[in-house]
C-alpha cells in the first residue's frame, strides 16, 4: 500500500482548524470586469486555537492588493498589478491550507 506524501513526512491526513476570521475590504473599482485607475485591497486574519477545538494553535494573515493603471492616459489599455501574500504569524500551520467555513 502506497503512503501519501502527508503520511511519509509525518503529517496527519486530516487537520481540524477552528477559529474566527476577521476581514477588511476596500474596493474602489467601479466595474469589476473592466476596472480603470482604481484599486482593491483585502486583509484577512485567521486566529486558530486549540481551546475552540483545533488540533494546533496558529495564526495567519492574508493580504490581497490589486492596482489598475490606464496606460497611456486616454487609451483602453490597463496595466493590472496584483500582490497576494499569506503569512503565518505564529504557531505551526498545517502543510495544506485549512478550509474555512464562515458561519
Amino acid at each position: 500500500m502506497c503512503k501519501s506524501s502527508l503520511q511519509k513526512y509525518g503529517s496527519n491526513a486530516t487537520e481540524t482548524a477552528v477559529g474566527l476570521i476577521f476581514r477588511v475590504l476596500y474596493d474602489a473599482r467601479k466595474n469589476q470586469i473592466n476596472p480603470t485607475n482604481s484599486s482593491y485591497a483585502g486583509v484577512t486574519s485567521r486566529p486558530i486555537y486549540t481551546f475552540l477545538g483545533s488540533d494546533n494553535n496558529w495564526q495567519s494573515l492574508q493580504i490581497d492588493y490589486r492596482k489598475y493603471i490606464h496606460i497611456p492616459g486616454g487609451s483602453k489599455h490597463v496595466l493590472a498589478l496584483w500582490s497576494f501574500d499569506w503569512f503565518t504569524l505564529g504557531g505551526s500551520k498545517p502543510p495544506l491550507p485549512a478550509a474555512a467555513i464562515p458561519l
